[in-house]
């Protein structure tokens, strides 16, 4: 806008005196040359009946402004005052234009709403500048209108000054709609829920000030008329140049008024007091002004003028003070009826005076009426207005970035917020006699007891809201639900409250208290939807900084509440009547709470259509059936081929089959070798035919069965592994049938986005989704597909079998307080007092939801029976699965620590828990491998680095871990960890993404490797190179230089990159996987654990199979079909990369000659061998390479690049 709202206004204002006062001197000119009338009485009597007409019009318009905008009602009544205008310009009788004139008046006095209007605009606090404004505007735009006026008068007929009174008004016109337009203003007429509030009586304000604005202006237009003649009588000077100056001197002196009108005088002074000292010093200037002597009138005229101005600015200052904005416009209507009669009795009077007495008479009558007036208001009339006591001692002054202070919050007339559960919310300004009685029900019910209001009477009620609602630092809003009362906020400034004495109070700082009607029809989420309702309006409306809470520190459900918009409770705090919990939220973080799901394709399929025969197998369709199975089936030729359990054969070009034992089972395909004795069979080319050649639809458990001898499988394993295979199956059908963004797009998404749409899982298994355990409700809520929000179960675990183990600098209390918040340590400890048990006693530890319902209640009753193990209820924060499952990324508080808890289902050969044993030296390991790759320089150079476990709780001696019991999943049902999160070390989460997307294929079959390098905009090779740099390059210095190995497949690696290339790495679960292979120094006592001790020749199998083989040989399909990158290619960049390696570290050359990764062969390690052989521990965690598979070795594909050292 070029123009403001507010300065809009005031030229609207400056328009409407200039163009309605020009003709005001020179009526008996106009009446004279327009009708040939000279009476005097005539003259008179319009004036008067102008006066009377805008007097009485004027409420009207006020009592319209309560159901439509006034910027609307302007554009109207000024359109047809233009018209009337021109009427009065063709009238030819005097009453014809007695009609229209008058009409025309009707209409035009709709132009004083302005001056409410913009008080509603304005902080109570600039109410003084703005009332001296329009008081100053009112004296010169009148005066420049009279001189405008005259000019006029002398080139051209008077009666054309209506036709430029026309043209004013339609000037006035284009500057409303221009604000309509840029406040996009809605022509409807306000629904009735909407509208100002009416009242059921006259404040008793409005009679006394009405009164005293009588007599004031009673007085004032009393000495005002002939008053050029009488100092022309008394000065002896003839000049009406100077006569009509010193009678405009009341005017120069407001002008001087409102410069320096917040000066010491008036901040030292109350409004009452600078009133009442007003009229007793008018009432000196007119006694001055009646001496014979003219410097003494002309002082006398001074003071008179500036008292003047001082009396009717602060009169209606006060006004507004008490007023509530939405009444502004009809009590300035009220007062301004007696205003005017106050001037029409005078108008009446001051002629018989003159006739009958003298010029004198008209100043001498009023002297007295001004110090009576004053008396009468010092000591029956103005009270002081009350306010709500405070303990704050600070004079801090209203927070500068509120657009509206909390008085001018009172004259919002209504704002909406559109709520999608429960629909439209309203906030209407409380109106003492409209509200409080509903109000005083409310905060009178039994649940209302922490509002501290439940033995109030009626009276007590409204006497409180009144004293809100006169205050200038607080407010209270009633909130609509769909047009019904339904809540109440009480909005304060922190700065003015008890609590500012616990908080550093800063600029835009909030307060506020909110209480719901009684729920007579629940419903699910209202309480949620109100809250964030408030803090919207809040933060966007009100634009404040931050909102501050003072709960009762017993209010467990308002401490959720807050927890649910993102208030983090700081502090307990003691206030006069209460004790409290200090709770601060800022707009980021409550932009956040809103948000932090919005771009999760979430699960959906736990609330259809609420059957449950239906309600988990939505996804179940023939469609996705068979686009699951030739998906898995492809898969299954692939792995079993490479890992030669079956052998396909070539029967020409890039094609082949594949028959069972019984030869009942045909696989026809096309395919493509490549290294790693990989077979990229082309998409769509997998048919299956029977013994006739009948073609079959693929069928994945068929295929286990048909190849049942090969892999090995019968009795128990191979119904076990149907069962893995058919869960896979159902969760593929599920992956295909959820919302996913495409490769582009996810290209571009933020790190917990790209988590939650990895669909494909581990990419060697087969039996990737096994997840033995769970039911159809668990899958839907606690897989990383389903990207379902879960909240933690916490425990008290007695320290007496629990240990808790972190690096050095982190204590138990520092770590609990990260993770929960204070209403919830407060509640938790108060969970353990009810029972006679002192948290001092206990750790408050972690566990998954299922784990609890499903293992803990029946494994260890013994337990929780003797208060071993208590359960305090769910977290309030909300964690999010990762592809690990049982590691949980918190995302109401994203910078939190990573949570990994136990969660004892079977998948992919392992049962999924947590070993209290290993939990004992974990942060020990983590601290010892983080501190020797932080400082190493390589490693340093190639942001390569470890996510710490920082602290674990592992709970032991329950009768599982008997030696006859033996080392078993029992053991490691109770522990927990946490980590360090990536985020914290990262400008944006978009510069994250988990190293398993680079194998992730969208639903067309599209790579977002190959979005990620094309976004990058530099090219495959030199992608690919600063990819290898990033991983490859730290994983093989680790292991040349220390003999450190990790696990580095997909899910444990994430990749930092900026501008979409990869520039470092992040690689976890350090404590249970990372090893150091043939040490030939022994390692320190508590970390001697990941020693492992294996042939030579396996060590590099750490590369070579976890790298080359589990990561490199899935790249290479994506870039051959989408990038046109060939598998010689892809190879030699990294050949090069690792070149480059070694030739920077000669000091190396005798490892790299020993371990030479530029070798012809490596052993084949078999993955899914190792599944096959034992699905519920495939692996023995303490001897890991004992347990390997192995069949044949494998073409190195970077020996044709060997260098030489």
């Amino acid at each position: 806008m070029t123009l403001g709202l507010k300065q809009c206004l005031i030229l609207l204002t400056l328009i409407s005196v200039v163009c309605d006062t020009m003709l005001l001197p020179f009526y008996p000119t106009f009446f004279l040359q327009r009708f040939g009338i000279d009476s005097s009485y005539h003259v008179g009597a319009y004036l008067a009946a102008m006066c009377f007409t805008v007097m009485v019009s004027f409420p009207f318009w006020a009592k319209l402004a309560k159901r439509f905008h006034e910027i609307h009602i302007w554009i109207i009544t000024q359109l047809i005052a233009a018209l009337l205008g021109v009427a009065c310009y063709y009238s030819t009788s005097i009453e014809g234009f007695w009609l229209a004139s008058m009409t025309m008046l009707i209409f035009k006095a709709s132009y004083l709403l302005i001056y409410p209007y913009v008080l509603r605009l304005e902080q109570h606090d600039a109410h003084l500048g703005i009332v001296g404004l329009f008081s100053v505007l009112m004296h010169f735009g009148g005066i420049g209108g009279a001189i405008l006026g005259g000019m006029l008068i002398d080139i051209t007929d008077a009666n054309n000054i209506y036709l430029i009174m026309a043209l004013g008004d339609l000037v006035q016109v284009a500057i409303c709609l221009y604000l309509s337009a840029q406040l996009n203003l809605s022509w409807q007429q306000l629904p009735e829920g909407e509208q100002q509030p009416s009242r059921s009586r006259i404040p008793t304000f409005i009679f006394t000030l009405g009164f005293a604005s009588l007599l004031v202006y009673f007085s004032a237009f009393l000495a005002r008329p002939y008053f050029t003649l009488y100092w022309q009588q008394v000065s002896q000077y003839d000049s009406t140049l100077l006569a009509g100056f010193v009678y405009a001197i009341p005017a120069w002196m407001a002008l001087l008024g409102l410069l320096i009108s917040h000066g010491k005088w008036t901040s030292v002074l109350s409004v009452r007091q600078q009133i009442i000292v007003g009229l007793f010093t008018a009432s000196a200037g007119l006694y001055f002004q009646s001496a014979p002597d003219w410097y003494v009138v002309l002082a006398g005229r001074l003071l008179f003028g500036y008292a003047l101005f001082i009396i009717t600015v602060k009169l209606e200052v006060l006004l507004f003070s008490l007023s509530q904005p939405a009444h502004y416009a009809e009590d300035f209507a009220k007062v301004h009826i007696m205003q005017n009669i106050g001037v029409i009795g005078a108008s009446f009077l001051v002629g018989s005076l003159v006739s009958d007495q003298s010029l004198i008479c008209r100043l001498c009558l009023p002297q007295p009426v001004w110090p009576l007036l004053a008396c009468c208001l010092s000591v029956f009339l103005l009270p002081n207005k009350a306010t709500k006591p405070s303990t704050a001692t600070a004079n801090y002054p209203l927070s500068p970035n509120l657009i509206t202070s909390y008085v001018e919050m009172k004259t919002i007339t209504q704002t909406h917020i559109n709520d999608e559960r429960l629909g439209d919310i309203c906030f209407l300004p409380f109106d003492v006699q409209r509200h409080s009685a509903q109000v005083h029900e409310w905060v009178t019910q039994p649940y209302a007891v922490f509002w501290g209001m439940n033995e109030n009477t009626e009276n007590d009620t409204e006497s409180f809201y009144a004293d809100v609602m006169a205050s200038q630092h607080e407010t209270a809003l009633v909130g609509l639900v769909n047009g019904q009362p339904a809540f109440l906020i009480e909005v304060y400034d922190v700065a003015h409250n008890e609590c500012s004495a616990h908080v550093d109070v800063q600029d835009g700082d909030v307060g506020i208290h909110i209480l719901l009607a009684p729920n007579r029809t629940p419903i699910k989420g209202f309480s949620h939807s109100i809250m964030t309702a408030c803090m919207a309006l809040l933060f966007d409306t009100f634009n404040a900084s931050r909102v501050i809470v003072e709960p009762d520190i017993n209010n467990h459900k308002v401490h959720m509440l807050n927890l649910a918009v993102g208030f983090e409770h700081l502090k307990v705090i003691e206030l006069s009547e209460k004790t409290a919990l200090l709770g601060v939220l800022t707009a980021d973080k409550f932009r956040h709470s809103q948000s932090y799901c919005s771009s999760l394709n979430t699960s959906t399929q736990l609330t259809k259509d609420g059957h449950v025969e239906k309600a988990f197998s939505h996804h179940l369709t023939p469609e996705l059936w068979q686009r699951a199975n030739q998906q898995i089936v492809t898969k299954m030729i692939t792995e079993f081929s490479h890992e030669r359990i079956i052998t396909p054969s070539e029967v020409g070009e890039n094609s082949y089959l594949l028959t069972n034992t019984s030869e009942r089972a045909i696989y026809a395909f096309d395919a493509q070798a490549l290294p790693l004795n990989h077979l990229m069979i082309g998409q769509g080319s997998l048919k299956k035919y029977d013994q006739d050649k009948n073609e079959m639809p693929l069928d994945a458990m068929a295929f286990v069965l048909e190849f049942a001898d090969s892999l090995g499988l019968n009795g128990d394993r191979l119904a076990t592994y149907l069962e893995e295979v058919s869960s896979t199956l159902s969760a593929e059908c599920y992956k295909l049938s959820k919302p996913v963004f495409s490769a582009k797009e996810l290209a571009h998404q933020s790190f917990q986005t790209i988590e939650s749409e990895m669909t494909h899982g581990h990419p060697s298994f087969v039996a990737n989704n096994g997840r033995i355990g769970f039911n159809a409700s668990d899958y839907h809520s606690f897989t990383p597909e389903a990207a379902s929000p879960i909240q933690v179960v916490w425990l008290a675990a007695s320290k007496s079998q629990t240990l808790f183990k972190a690096i050095e600098g982190i204590e138990y209390s520092t770590l609990i307080d990260s993770q929960l918040d204070l209403s919830e340590r407060y509640y938790f400890s108060k969970q353990l007092e009810t029972r006679g048990l002192s948290s001092d006693d206990y750790f408050f530890m972690p566990v998954h939801p299922w784990q609890w319902e499903n293992k803990f209640i029946h494994l260890f009753s013994r337990e929780i029976a003797n208060n071993v193990l208590v359960c305090l209820g769910s977290g309030f924060d909300k964690y999010l699965p990762q592809q690990s499952i049982r590691t949980l990324f918190n995302l109401t508080k994203p910078d939190s620590l990573y949570v990994k808890v136990a969660l004892s289902i079977l998948n992919m050969g392992f049962m999924r828990g947590l070993s209290a044993k290993y939990m004992a030296v974990t942060p020990a390991i983590n601290q010892w491998v983080y501190d020797l790759v932080m400082g190493d320089n390589t490693l340093r150079d190639k942001h390569f680095v470890p996510l710490r476990e920082l602290a674990t709780m592992g709970f032991s001696g329950t009768y599982f871990e008997d030696e006859q019991v033996g080392d078993t999943p029992y053991r490691k049902m109770i522990a927990a960890l946490w980590r360090d999160n990536p985020t914290q070390q990262v400008s944006s989460p978009h510069c994250l993404a988990t190293m398993a997307s680079l194998l992730h294929l969208d639903k067309d079959g599209k790579s977002y490797l190959v979005a990620k390098i094309n976004a990058s905009g530099i090219g495959t090779e030199a992608w690919l190179a600063a990819y290898f740099n990033a991983y490859l390059v730290p994983l093989i210095h680790c292991f040349y230089k220390y003999k450190l190995v990790f696990m580095p497949h997909g899910e444990n690696l994430i990749l930092k990159f900026d501008n979409h290339v990869p520039v470092g790495t992040f690689i976890k679960d350090i404590g249970e996987e990372v090893c150091v292979l043939n040490p030939t120094e022994p390692l320190p006592e508590d970390i001697a654990r990941i020693t492992v001790t294996m042939p030579e020749e396996h060590e590099l199998l750490s590369i070579f199979t976890d790298v080359f083989d589990c990561i490199f040989r899935y790249m290479m399909p994506i870039l051959i079909d989408e990038a046109d990158f060939s598998p010689s290619s892809f190879w030699k960049v990294v050949a090069d990369v690792i070149g480059e390696y070694q030739a920077t570290h000669p000091e190396l050359n005798e490892v790299f000659r020993t371990y030479d990764l530029f070798c012809d062969d490596f052993a084949l390690s078999c993955l899914n061998r190792l599944q096959l052989t034992d699905n519920k521990q495939m692996v023995d965690l303490t001897d890991p390479t004992g347990s390997l598979q192995f069949c044949g070795r494998l073409d190195n594909p970077i020996a044709t690049f060997r260098r030489s050292f």
